[in-house]
């Protein structure tokens, strides 16, 4: 690399670990600190009155959120970012080539790694059911009790459940065909959330990225993740499939990864890296 092209590995040499992620903090406290929304605010709280009425415009925004945070969603945005990143101003073919490379493999192994643990290991240890099978099961809707609807395989729960759906939603519980179907299809247990896990991952660590290399319209494209992760996170709850606690502990731990993920983007450009350089910033 030339000692007039920029990298993100030099401009985080340049700028320091710890102030990169101190900037990166005061994006992301704030947005984490919002997540506490449902514990006050009884409407966003699946153990509230009133919750949202599920046939509305609400649950049908909420849905479109919690839609884009799944991994076809993930998957776009991340990609339209990394276009973002790796077309700034300053930086070679061959940093271009590597960055791009380097931030699909940590993506993959933060993300899909961050959700297999999640899903197969923390998830099933903690065993807290959703507040919608809570709810079925209290209005003889279930049939059965909570636990023994989690004894079935994660197949079998939403065959079950498709059974159950009605034109309307399930028995007296009225909702939006999208909200209908989003019960039947996620019905893994609740705790931690794991749209709360993978937004907050993805927005910690493509904000650090953003901070440590971009500057002007490319910084504030990144930094609109981190409206959008709170929304994704906040949308749990309003579809009733996450208790307040699930937002929080996903979220939680999501930003721990992201910062990890971010870290090992820095170790991993490094080593491909040519002896230190000034960096150029972009723009």
């Amino acid at each position: 690399m030339s000692r007039s092209s920029s990298s993100i590995a030099s401009d985080v040499r340049e700028r320091g670990v710890a102030d990169v992620l101190a900037q990166t903090g005061r994006w992301i406290v704030p947005a984490y600190a919002l997540l506490l929304l449902p514990t006050v605010v009884d409407r966003l709280d699946p153990a509230g009155e009133p919750n949202f009425d599920l046939t509305g415009v609400v649950p049908l925004v909420a849905w479109v959120l919690a839609e884009s945070g799944q991994t076809l969603g993930i998957v776009a945005i991340a990609a339209a970012l990394l276009v973002v990143l790796i077309t700034r101003p300053g930086a070679s073919g061959r940093v271009r080539t590597i960055e791009a490379a380097v931030m699909i493999v940590v993506s993959l192994l933060t993300l899909y790694g961050g959700k297999l643990l999640n899903d197969h290991v923390v998830k099933p240890a903690i065993g807290v059911a959703r507040p919608n099978i809570v709810q079925l099961e209290e209005l003889g809707v279930l049939g059965m009790n909570s636990d023994r609807f989690y004894e079935m395989s994660t197949s079998n729960r939403s065959e079950y459940l498709e059974r159950l759906t009605t034109d309307t939603g399930f028995g007296e519980i009225e909702m939006r065909r999208e909200v209908r179907d989003h019960w039947v299809k996620e019905t893994a247990h609740s705790r931690p959330s794991g749209h709360s896990l993978a937004s907050m991952t993805f927005a910690t660590f493509y904000v650090s990225i953003a901070i440590a290399s971009l500057s002007g319209w490319r910084r504030w494209a990144f930094l609109l993740l981190v409206p959008w992760a709170v929304c994704v996170c906040l949308s749990r709850t309003v579809l009733q499939v996450h208790w307040p606690t699930d937002i929080l502990l996903g979220g939680g731990a999501g930003i721990v990864v992201g910062v990890g993920g971010f870290l090992m983007v820095q170790a991993l450009l490094r080593r491909f890296e040519s002896p230190p350089a000034t960096a150029v910033r972009g723009t």
